[in-house]
């Protein structure tokens, strides 16, 4: 769900889509969006949020942030053109922006009692680096990091 999404700033809307299927729980979709509703509503709680990845352009971050959950590695172009998203061919966890700029990106790969898939974050770092969807923004400037337990 992305930031501009009107259902964005309502926590129960975004736990809405998310619900109990065979051999998987939404907790880490939960957990997700929990994440990054409070992202939203706190630009402090999200300058502290960036402050922890230790990236030092992030902890001098001051300004809002665009946040977006399970965005797929195409383009929004792209997205808008699929109709099944489940064939999407992927998707990142977290997406944080600065609001009106593309000065950086950071992919956030949450896990909660599950552990990485083979090549998982190898396949997010070359969808972050050669994909369309951040094509805007400098290669040095695209940061990918793992929330666990």
């Amino acid at each position: 769900m992305q930031s501009g999404d009107y259902r964005a700033n309502n926590l129960l809307s975004r736990l809405f889509p998310y619900t109990q299927r065979e051999a998987r729980t939404p907790l880490e979709d939960y957990c997700t969006e929990g994440l990054a509703w409070c992202l939203m509503q706190s630009q402090n709680f999200a300058q502290e949020f960036l402050k922890l990845t230790d990236i030092e352009s992030l902890c001098r971050y001051r300004g809002p942030v665009s946040v977006g959950t399970q965005e797929s590695f195409k383009s929004s172009e792209d997205e808008d053109e699929e109709e099944d998203t489940q064939s999407s061919g992927g998707r990142f966890d977290l997406v944080i922006r600065p609001d009106h700029s593309s000065d950086f990106v950071l992919v956030v790969e949450s896990k909660v009692f599950s552990g990485f898939h083979r090549s998982q974050l190898e396949t997010y770092r070359a969808q972050l680096n050669r994909g369309p969807r951040f094509e805007n923004v400098p290669i040095a400037r695209r940061f990918l990091v793992a929330l666990t337990d």
